[in-house]
Order: structure tokens, then sequence, then C-alpha cells
């Protein structure tokens, strides 16, 4: 179960990990059971989720559970992870860096910005600042250093034009509507070009989001049937009736 998750782009619904319960451990019953209470529109254990997750003893656990955490985190979720900035090693920062854009939370740039300082003569200080540009919509080079100063101008500058209690996407307030036509103008832009699809994110975002998966990942080929399971997918979800710079989980609204 734990291999079906790690690799999977997605939180696809309980159920598929729930086909034989007794090659699971206790540990991951624990992680299904949370998950299926998320999937079902109730977050108030979430607290109780991330300090399950941070108890654990598996790493597997600890990335697949830091990536769901992100996934449903509020605004306001992120003061849980103080004592954890002042006490992880590099390796748990980077699984923390490597899922934090799909909260899609800006309220978690301040924190950003006091690790960027922490850990600006290492090696995971070009990883968190990849990691703010991206949120505000900047442009990011992975060669040029950048020190505090810069990021936190960018940061008061995305602040002046923008409401912080809103959920954006690269810069962009989330709309499931903007999401799906960049998602059509990459795939098109790919075959045209003749690529494999890159936007392995916007995939996994609109999944979760939704609760249906995606017909196209990273690396896919860019097919004629691949093109028509994506306008499909975009028919069905247009349907769903969701509001500009709210946060959802399997269509469930994350207050």
């Amino acid at each position: 179960m734990k291999k079906e998750l790690l690799e999977d782009f997605w939180f696809d619904n309980v159920s598929t990990y729930y086909k034989d319960t007794k090659k699971i451990s206790d540990e991951e019953r624990e992680f299904l059971n949370y998950m299926k209470t998320f999937q079902e529109g109730d977050f108030s254990n979430k607290t109780a989720f991330l300090d399950f997750v941070f108890h654990s003893c598996s790493r597997d656990i600890f990335v697949v559970g830091m990536r769901l955490f992100l996934t449903i985190a509020t605004h306001e979720d992120f003061v849980l992870f103080i004592h954890f900035f002042e006490e992880c090693e590099e390796d748990e920062l980077r699984v923390f860096l490597a899922f934090v854009r799909e909260s899609m939370s800006i309220q978690v740039i301040p924190y950003l910005l006091t690790l960027y300082e922490d850990w600006e003569e290492t090696s995971v200080a070009t990883q968190i600042a990849g990691c703010i540009c991206d949120m505000l919509g900047e442009e990011f080079f992975e060669d040029e250093e950048y020190d505090t100063e810069e990021l936190v101008e960018m940061f008061d500058d995305f602040k002046e034009n923008n409401d912080l209690n809103k959920y954006y996407y690269y810069g962009e307030e989330f709309s499931l509507g903007n999401l799906t036509k960049e998602m059509i103008s990459i795939m098109m832009d790919c075959k045209q070009r003749n690529q494999t699809y890159y936007a392995g994110q916007i995939s996994s975002i609109l999944s979760n989001i939704t609760g249906i998966k995606c017909p196209i990942v990273y690396g896919d080929e860019i097919t004629d049937e691949k093109v028509a399971n994506v306008y499909n997918y975009v028919k069905e979800i247009s349907n769903m009736k969701m509001e500009k710079g709210r946060k959802y989980f399997y269509d469930k609204l994350i207050d």
C-alpha cells in the first residue's frame, strides 16, 4: 500500500488501498482512516493527523502524510509547523518543500523567509527560494543567489496587490477554470512540439480538489486520444461549483 500511495500523483479514493487490509500495518491503517475522513469532508482532526505524521517511525508515512496535510492545510495551519521548522533535519525539510506549493497558501511565505535565513548557507536554500518565487509567480533562476531582502521585497509587492486570505497557484488566484485552461494550453503546446507532458503538479491539484482523477500526468505522450480524454475531463469537472480563491479537497470546501 505504501508504494501505491508514494508513487501515485494524487490521493485516490481510500477504498483503492483497502483491498486487502491484512497486508497493511496498524500505522498504515490509521493513515487511511484519517484520509477517509478528509475525503468525506471532515477536517476536524487535522491537528491529530499532523501529530501522527510527525511521530511516525515510517519515513514513507512521513512523506505521504506531509503531502496530504499540505493538500488540506488552511492558512492558519502553518503555525503547527513551528517546532518542526526549529528541529527538522535537512531531509525532512526537503520533503515539506517538495509539497508546500500544493498548499496554495501565500501565508506560508513568512515561514519560508525565516527558513531561508536559517538555511542560507546550505544547499537547501536554493529549494526554499524556488518555493517562494514559484508561489508568488516570480521567475526563478536556479543558478542565481537570492538575498533575504530581495525575497522579502517580492512578498511585499505581492501583498500590496492581492488578498492573502485567498489561495493561489503560481501567483494567480486559484480558479478551477483557469487551472484547466492552463493544463490544456500546456498539453497542446507539448503536442505541437512533440514533447511529453511536464505539468504534473496541475494534474495532482485538479485531481485532489475535485476527487476525480485527471487523465493526463507527468511524462505522458500527447496522443489524440489523450487530448480527447482531457477535454472530456474538463467538461465533467466544469459543472462543479467552486468559488475563486477558495480551497477544496474531493469537492469539499476546506474552511
